[in-house]
């Protein structure tokens, strides 16, 4: 999806203050929205929830990393060597603010890819849970369970999917202009006030 640039700085503006690469990142974000056909508040939001726009976060629990908090484990060389050099490498690109923004959008949208697959879903609130870990919580898959043939989508969206949510609806809010609907008809120009005619001219003479 494509935003304009000026649009992307300020929502990054609002969301970190703080983060030193915000003119450089937001051409990075409007480049991997379009790549992916994400939007970039979705992004934006995504990371802010996941290490508030700080590149060198980690999840000592769990080792997710950097911007998007990806996860060195699904990488086939940390897997196969976790603690190998190749990992290590792995492990320290991951904290660098371009190219983990790159991975996260790249996961981004192969989560979606696979619930569209899985489930015929590509909704937000239907990926995201699989991006955050959550259906595994609560045994689903893409916002979906199992049931006889078919899958059924749950009632409940997880607390933090539905914060990641309203984070973008506030971007939207804030910087997005409002769409004009389709068919509104334009505004019916004045009419301009009518020429006197020769009569009244001759009568005006007298």
């Amino acid at each position: 999806m494509l935003r304009a640039l000026h649009v992307i700085v300020a929502a990054l503006e609002f969301v970190a203050p703080k983060f030193q690469h915000k003119a450089e990142a937001s051409v990075h974000l409007q480049a991997l929205a379009v790549k992916h056909d994400l939007d970039p508040f979705t992004i934006i939001a995504v990371v802010r929830n996941e290490s508030a726009w700080q590149s060198g976060a980690i999840n000592r629990r769990t080792g997710a990393r950097g911007l998007g908090q990806i996860m060195p484990s699904n990488y086939r060389k940390c897997v196969e060597a976790p603690d190998g050099r190749a990992c290590e490498r792995i492990k320290a690109a991951l904290l660098g603010w371009k190219y983990n923004l790159s991975e996260t959008a790249r996961t981004m949208a192969t989560w979606r890819g696979y619930c569209n697959r899985r489930v015929g879903s590509e909704l937000a609130i239907h990926w995201l849970p699989g991006y955050q870990g959550l259906d595994m919580r609560r045994g689903a898959i893409c916002g979906h369970q199992r049931r006889k043939s078919s899958w059924i989508a749950l009632p409940a969206v997880p607390k933090l999917t539905q914060k990641v949510l309203a984070n973008r609806r506030e971007l939207m809010n804030r910087f997005a202009a409002p769409a004009k609907a389709k068919g509104t008809p334009k505004p019916k120009p004045k009419p301009k006030p009518a020429k006197a005619g020769a009569a009244s001219r001759r009568v005006a003479r007298k």
